[in-house]
C-alpha cells in the first residue's frame, strides 16, 4: 500500500502566512517516518540575519524573485539545515524541502532544490540517518497563486557516479494530530560506560570521541527497554501502551522509559571481563543523561526503541561536541599542572512548539547560562515566534553546578555526565620527594649516632 504524507493542520495556515507576491520562498520539512507514512510537525522557512544587528534586528525570511536566484543562497540553506539537526530528538529528521512558488502548479514539473547536496550534507552528519533507513526525501510545492500544493517523494540514485533523481507524487492530508503523538521520557546512566586509560590530559576526549560513541551505541543495542514499567513485545503498537498518569501540565501524553543492561554474574565471568591497561591517566563518565523522544503512536515498540537509542547517541554526541568546543575557547597553559579535572557538560532543555502536538525540540545550556536566553536563538533558527514556543526546563533541573574535591571514582555520584582525568605524574613526583626526604633523615641519624 503506497504511503501518505500527514501534515499538522495548522501548517496549512503557516504556509499561507509565508506567502508574498512574486517571490520563491524555500524551507525545510521536519517530522518522522513510520512505515511508509510521513508525519510532518514543522515547516521551517530559511531565515538569515546580521549578527552585528542582533538582537534588535529580526531575522529575514530567505526569498528570491526567480528560481535560479535561490541557487545563489545554497550555502545559507544548507548551513541552516545543519543548525536544525542539532535541535532534533531521536527518530525525527529533516525530511526534505518545501518551496512556495508564485505560479499555478498545473502542468509544470516539480520545482526543486539540490537534493544531492542535501543528501551529502546529511550523510556527513553520521548520527542523522542510519544506513538501514530506506525512506525517501520529500518535496512540497505550494502555489501562492491559488493556495494549492503538490507533494513528491524524491528518489536519489548515484550508480557509478551517474546521478539520477526521480519524483513521484504522493497523497497529502492536513489534519489535527494532537492526540497521535506521545513523548518518551527517561534517563541513561553513564556509569555503565567503562573507564578509559589515556595519555594527554583533558584534550584527549577529542581523539577518543568515536570510541566513546561506539561504546555507547554498543551498550544501547544490548539494553532491555521498559515502558511505564512494562516490557512489551517488539511488534506492539504504541497506541496500545497507556500513557503515564503522573505527568505535569506542560509535557503531555508522556510514557516513561527505563533502560536495563544485562550484567554478567559469577566470579568466572567477572574475572574474565577484567583487563589491566596502564595509562597516564583515566577518563570516565558518570551520572544521568535525560532522554526525550516525541513519537507517533502508529509506530511499534521496535521502532520506538530505535528512536530512543538514536536519541541517546544524539544527545551525548551533541553535548560532547559542545564540550570539546569549549576546550578550544578556554584553553589554558595551566591545564597540564592540574591532577584532577572535572568537567560539567551542558544540560538538556526542551523547546516546545505550542501549536499542534507540542513537538519538543532539544537545546543545551552550560552551567551559568540562562535557559530563557536560548529561546531567541532557537526561534531564529527554527523560524518560531515567541508566542509559539514554550521552555521546558525540568528534565535536568536538579543537576549540581559545583563539586567538592574528588579523590576517586566512588566520589562521583552526581546527576550529570562528568569527564575526569587523573594524572599519575603528580603521584610519582610526590613519591620521589618522600624518598629523598627519608634518605636525608637516615644520613643525619647515621652521622649523629653511629
Amino acid at each position: 500500500m503506497p504511503g501518505k504524507v500527514f501534515f499538522e493542520k495548522h501548517l496549512e495556515g503557516d504556509l499561507k502566512n509565508l506567502v508574498e507576491d512574486n517571490v520563491y520562498i524555500p524551507g525545510l520539512i521536519i517530522g518522522q517516518v513510520i512505515n511508509d507514512d510521513y508525519h510532518v510537525v514543522h515547516l521551517m522557512a530559511i531565515t538569515t540575519w546580521d549578527d552585528n544587528k542582533r538582537p534588535s534586528h529580526k531575522p529575514d525570511t530567505l526569498k528570491s524573485t526567480s528560481l535560479n536566484g535561490l541557487s545563489q543562497f545554497s550555502s545559507e540553506i544548507f548551513d541552516r539545515t545543519l543548525d536544525v539537526i542539532n535541535f532534533l530528538p531521536g527518530g525525527s529528521y529533516v525530511l526534505g524541502f518545501f518551496i512556495i512558488i508564485p505560479k499555478d502548479l498545473s502542468g509544470i514539473k516539480p520545482v526543486s532544490l539540490d537534493f544531492f547536496q542535501l543528501d551529502n550534507i546529511l550523510n556527513e552528519y553520521v548520527l542523522f540517518k542510519d544506513k538501514s533507513e530506506t525512506w525517501k526525501y520529500l518535496l512540497l510545492n505550494y502555489s501562492s497563486v491559488n493556495n494549492k500544493s503538490c507533494c513528491y517523494t524524491v528518489d536519489i540514485k548515484i550508480p557509478n557516479d551517474a546521478k539520477s533523481i526521480t519524483y513521484k507524487a504522493i497523497d497529502v492530508s492536513f489534519k489535527s494530530m494532537e492526540k497521535e503523538w506521545i513523548t518518551f521520557v527517561g534517563t541513561f546512566n553513564f556509569d555503565t560506560l567503562e573507564s578509559l586509560n589515556v595519555s594527554g590530559g583533558p584534550k584527549v576526549l577529542s581523539s577518543i570521541r568515536e570510541n566513546l560513541l561506539d561504546q555507547l551505541e554498543s551498550i544501547t543495542e544490548k539494553c532491555v527497554y521498559s515502558f511505564n514499567g512494562q516490557v512489551y513485545d517488539k511488534k506492539t503498537v504504541i497506541k496500545n501502551v497507556k500513557v503515564s498518569s503522573n505527568t505535569d501540565n506542560v509535557l503531555k501524553n508522556v510514557i516513561h522509559i527505563e533502560l536495563f543492561r544485562e550484567v554478567e554474574s559469577g566470579e568466572e565471568s567477572k574475572n574474565a571481563s577484567l583487563k589491566i591497561v596502564r595509562g597516564k591517566g583515566k577518563i570516565f563518565m558518570s551520572g544521568l543523561c535525560s532522554l526525550a523522544v516525541p513519537f507517533h503512536t502508529s509506530g511499534t515498540i521496535d521502532q520506538a526503541v530505535k528512536a530512543i537509542r538514536q536519541d541517546t547517541i544524539r544527545t551525548f554526541a551533541t553535548r560532547l561536541k559542545m564540550h570539546l568546543d569549549s576546550f578550544v575557547e578556554e584553553e589554558s597553559e595551566e591545564e597540564d599542572d592540574v591532577a584532577n579535572v572535572v568537567h560539567e557538560t551542558p544540560r538538556r532543555i526542551l523547546i516546545l512548539k505550542t501549536d499542534g502536538c507540542r513537538f519538543p525540540f532539544s537545546d543545551y545550556v552550560f552551567p551559568g547560562e540562562c535557559p530563557i536566553e536560548t529561546l531567541d536563538n532557537a526561534g531564529d533558527i527554527l523560524n518560531l515566534p515567541k508566542n509559539k514556543m514554550e521552555l521546558y526546563n525540568l528534565l535536568e533541573k536538579g543537576r549540581q553546578t559545583s563539586y567538592d574535591e574528588l579523590s576517586d571514582t566512588e566520589d562521583l555520584q552526581k546527576d550529570e555526565k562528568i569527564a575526569g582525568t587523573y594524572d599519575n605524574d603528580t603521584q610519582i613526583v610526590w613519591f620521589i620527594v618522600a624518598t629523598l626526604v627519608f634518605a636525608v633523615i637516615s644520613l643525619i641519624v647515621k652521622i649523629l649516632f653511629i
